[in-house]
C-alpha cells in the first residue's frame, strides 16, 4: 500500500512540475521570445500571426527541453524554429530576424544567469546547485529571471511602438 502512494505523490508532482513548466517556462518564453522578435524588426504584431508563432514556439520549446540531447542543443534547435517561424509565418526579414533572435538569447541567458547569482549570494552555491537539480523546485525558482526577461521585453517593444512599421501582405 505504501508503494502505492509513492506512486500517486510521484505522478502528482510530475504533473504540478510540467504545469508549472508550462506556465512559468515555455509559455512565457515563447510569447517574449516572438515579441523580441517583432520589436527588433519594429514590425507591429499580426495577432493571427503572433499567436500562431507563440503557439508553435510553446510546442517547439516543450518539445526540445524534453529531448534526450547535451545541453545548449535545445537551445540552438529553439533558435532555428523561431528564425523559421519568425520569416515563415511572421513575415520579417531573415537578417533582422537572426540578429534579433541571438540578441534575445543573450538577453536570457543574461538574466538566467543574474537570478542564479541572486541564489548563490542567498542560498549559496551548493544549495542552490542542490535545489536546481530537482524539476518542481526549478521550475520555480526561475521564475524572476523569466519574469524579468518578459517585463524586458514588454517595455522594449513599448518603447519602439512608436516608430513600428505595419507588415506588409509579402514581406515586412
Amino acid at each position: 500500500a505504501r508503494k502505492g502512494r509513492n506512486t500517486v505523490s510521484e505522478t502528482v508532482k510530475t504533473a504540478i512540475t510540467y504545469l508549472l513548466q508550462l506556465v512559468t517556462g515555455y509559455l512565457p518564453q515563447g510569447l517574449s521570445f516572438v515579441l523580441f522578435i517583432y520589436a527588433f524588426c519594429r514590425q507591429r504584431i499580426d495577432r493571427k500571426r503572433f499567436v500562431l508563432s507563440v503557439g508553435v514556439m510553446f510546442l517547439v520549446i516543450w518539445l526540445t527541453r524534453n529531448l534526450p540531447v547535451n545541453f545548449g542543443v535545445h537551445t540552438l534547435l529553439n533558435m532555428l524554429a523561431r528564425i523559421g517561424l519568425s520569416c515563415g509565418v511572421c513575415g520579417l526579414r531573415l537578417e533582422k530576424t537572426v540578429v534579433g533572435c541571438l540578441l534575445a538569447t543573450v538577453v536570457m541567458f543574461c538574466t538566467e544567469a543574474l537570478n542564479v547569482a541572486v541564489l548563490w549570494l542567498i542560498l549559496g552555491r551548493e544549495r542552490t546547485d542542490a535545489l536546481l537539480t530537482d524539476s518542481l523546485i526549478k521550475a520555480l525558482l526561475v521564475i524572476p529571471s523569466m519574469a524579468l526577461f518578459t517585463l524586458g521585453t514588454v517595455i522594449f517593444y513599448c518603447l519602439r511602438a512608436r516608430s513600428l512599421r505595419v507588415p506588409e501582405k509579402g514581406r515586412a
